[in-house]
């Protein structure tokens, strides 16, 4: 990162640390047109020995999963809880869909990055902190985290990766459908396959009113005795 005191140079050379190599890859991996990242074209990018980048990882899967828990440390630093549950978790999953649509090169990365690891530990935790608040016992707030992170995740992912374009040619082949045999999907085939925010909300406002109305009979059942 242009700047950075973790990435000085000296003598033409950079000063590797492993926020200056999280940094560049991260920064190659936008830039990349859909192909890997060697570790030889990050040292080549850093003036430095590829080898020079096992100092501070023991291994390239290291480095990813490190490449997605800085990634994700971001929605851990942006998210202010509000202490209303349902407000928290939108702000959760609007945060976490912001990564993943500003580097669709990692989106996939990102969707199978490691739950233990501590951005997306911390993350769960919020999530769960907000749904025992609202009143789910400790079963359907641990399902209730996996539908949302498979949610966010699942359709972030596929946006980031798929863009507009693909979404188009989707909707341009249903609309050419025969309408006598297809008229449901030729009726509404303009707004199918559309990876906008207005359609990302939609789901995850269903998923939250879900939520709101278990919680709400949870809450109405008469309290068990001792």
């Amino acid at each position: 990162m242009a700047g950075s005191t973790s990435a000085r140079r000296a003598g033409g050379r950079t000063r590797l640390s492993r926020e200056s190599i999280l940094d560049r890859y991260i920064e190659l991996a936008d830039r990349s047109g859909g192909t890997e990242v060697s570790l030889r074209a990050l040292g080549e990018s850093m003036g430095v020995d590829p080898t020079a980048v096992y100092r501070h990882f023991r291994s390239k899967d290291e480095l990813l999963t490190a490449v997605t828990d800085r990634l994700l440390a971001g929605v851990v630093d942006a998210f202010e809880p509000t202490g209303d549950w349902r407000l928290d978790l939108r702000a959760l999953a609007l945060l976490t869909r912001g990564v993943y649509l500003s580097h669709p090169r990692l989106a996939r990365l990102l969707a199978h990055s490691p739950s233990s690891h501590p951005s997306n530990a911390s993350l769960i935790e919020a999530c769960l902190a907000a749904l025992r608040s609202a009143g789910l016992g400790d079963a359907d707030a641990a399902a209730a985290v996996e539908l949302m992170e498979n949610y966010v995740a699942g359709v972030s992912s596929l946006n980031a990766e798929m863009g507009d374009a693909e979404d188009g040619a989707w909707r341009r082949e249903l609309a050419a459908l025969p309408p006598v045999r297809y008229p449901h999907v030729t009726a509404v085939a303009d707004r199918l396959y559309r990876g906008d925010d207005r359609n990302f909300e939609f789901g995850l406002d269903l998923i939250l009113d879900g939520l709101e109305a278990r919680a709400g009979l949870i809450s109405s059942l008469p309290a068990r005795g001792p």
